[in-house]
């Protein structure tokens, strides 16, 4: 160990040598239990097999609902997601039934294969301890953990990203030129754009890193070449794809708050800082961003005084993406950014490592100190996730508590959020009874100007029926403008009727009300008025 701690130091860094670092085996066996532990963890979170929520039903319904050709037009819903990851998740369901895993089941393969490409980057760019450090980082956070099964592109875009960083510093690292390098190269690029949208602002960082690091005229035309494939088909996925994507104006208001903006004035100074400190705690899984923010900063600094050409390699893809958010084209901020984070934790326990190894005991203690403080966090969520993995909406388990005790001639009403969730279920999970009874649906009062008025409205045009199941599906983290539909309805039918049962469940609730009782009046006519 103390071999690999003098080289990480040495000056002949500066230069990568023609082939990886030898790794000692001992380093070799603690990776293969960490990634062990991360397998272990992305498959109790698969196989916990939580219900699908708002986002992941929105995709659910379009793979059910369309054959491949169709998967190729733009996608309802205001959903938008790469062809290559559509078809996988396609053909998946078509092998493996229709059922959350079958949907899942391409996320989770990209993410355990997301933990072998990060090791062998890692070990080719960092000392073995910051290596396994920041394989150890990758493997537990809880935001990588989360997304290896959650019915989205994010956990591909990850490995898409990997496959394109590894193939880069393949190139990187020569001393000389390789054809064959050159070519896996163009190959990778060639295909991760048609799985991955963010793909294109890595290549694009990655080629830009790897043409100004070029040491002679052939490997710079190579690059050209490989740089004019990867143009071509980034163009042809755009013409064929992206453009209809561009095209959805619902698409694109989602987004509000996520970009970039010219810093230009002081609001949005600010509120670009905010977005760039945002992947320390939303994608990375830190309880804050000033510590992780710290050991970047650090790693950055390490890595440029020890290899300049790999500093570039991991911070270049930065910038094609600031840019494409300063133009409103792609969000730089939450899930559609989480294939940055191999950019992100290399630096970070090259930071740690150098802080580490700061001389002396003050040095050690402050450095435990540092690690104890932000690693405590995300050890602690991890840790929970795995022990008791928790769903987000799990309207599955609410209708099989409500299906057997239907009645003909039951009321169903189910809130705008949950409709898309409830669709699902109830057509293909095997809850068809409830399209007997001809369910009601809210008409979207969430985050609306006059959500009080509208909801007594919608309980006030249930009243005089016997038996009505209300479901209600809420995201757990609350809504964007602090009223809770679902305490306003309560609060509602307390005046119309009686509750004879109820069914509660993470982010999804059930009540029975008798509202056959004479009702109040409605909000805004007085009695006698």
């Amino acid at each position: 160990m103390a071999d690999v701690l003098v080289e990480a130091d040495s000056p002949q860094l500066a230069v990568p040598g023609p082939a990886p670092r030898r790794v000692p085996d001992r380093w070799i066996w603690a990776a293969l239990a960490i990634m062990l532990i991360g397998f272990a963890l992305r498959l109790a979170g698969f196989l916990s097999n939580r219900s699908l929520w708002l986002d992941e039903a929105y995709l659910a319904l379009n793979l059910m609902q369309r054959d491949f050709g169709e998967l190729l037009q733009p996608l309802s819903y205001r959903q938008a997601a790469p062809v290559g990851f559509l078809l996988a998740a396609d053909a998946a369901t078509l092998l493996l039934g229709s059922g959350e895993q079958a949907l899942r089941f391409v996320p989770l393969l990209a993410g355990l294969a997301s933990l072998p490409l990060f090791w062998l980057l890692a070990r080719r760019c960092l000392p073995a301890p910051e290596a396994l450090g920041a394989l150890g980082l990758f493997a537990g956070l809880p935001p990588l953990v989360y997304y290896a099964s959650e019915l989205k592109q994010y956990s591909l875009d990850v490995a898409v990203a990997l496959a394109i960083l590894l193939s880069g510093q393949s190139v990187l690292q020569g001393d000389r030129f390789r054809a064959r390098r050159y070519v896996i190269l163009a190959l990778v690029g060639a295909a991760a754009v048609w799985f991955s949208h963010p793909a294109v602002f890595v290549l694009g960082g990655v080629g830009a890193a790897l043409f100004l690091c070029a040491k002679d005229v052939r490997g710079r035309r190579a690059l050209l070449i490989v740089g004019a494939l990867w143009a071509a088909c980034f163009l042809a996925n755009y013409l064929l794809f992206l453009r209809g994507i561009r095209d959805q104006g619902e698409l694109h208001s989602s987004w509000q708050g996520r970009f970039l903006r010219w810093p230009v004035s002081p609001g949005a100074i600010r509120q670009d800082l905010e977005l760039l400190l945002q992947p320390f705690t939303v994608v990375l899984g830190f309880a804050e961003y000033g510590l992780a923010a710290l050991a970047y900063a650090a790693g950055l600094a390490a890595l440029f005084r020890r290899d300049r050409r790999l500093f570039w390699l991991l911070a270049a893809p930065f910038f094609p993406a600031f840019l494409a958010s300063l133009l409103r084209l792609f969000p730089f901020a939450s899930r559609p950014i989480l294939y940055t984070a191999p950019l992100f934790l290399l630096p970070i326990a090259a930071g740690l490592g150098r802080l580490w190894r700061s001389p002396g005991f003050g040095g050690r203690f402050v450095s435990g100190v540092f690690l104890f403080l932000l690693l405590h966090g995300p050890a602690v969520a991890t840790v929970k996730d795995f022990l008791r993995p928790k769903g987000r909406e799990e309207m599955r388990g609410v209708l099989a508590y409500v299906s057997p005790r239907l009645r003909p001639g039951d009321t169903v009403w189910v809130n705008d959020r949950g409709r898309i969730a409830f669709r699902y279920y109830v057509r293909y999970r095997g809850f068809g009874e409830f399209t007997a009874l001809d369910p009601v649906f809210g008409r979207g009062i969430e985050g609306t100007g006059r959500k009080i008025d509208r909801v007594r409205q919608e309980m006030h045009s249930l009243a005089g029926r016997r038996r009505v199941w209300l479901i209600f599906s809420i995201p757990p983290e609350g809504t964007h403008d602090r009223i809770d539909a679902r305490i306003l309805a309560l609060s509602a039918l307390g005046g119309l009727g009686r509750q004879l049962d109820r069914r509660e469940a993470r982010g999804c609730f059930a009540y029975l009300y008798d509202l056959s009782g004479p009702s109040a009046p409605e909000p805004g006519r007085a009695a006698g008025r």
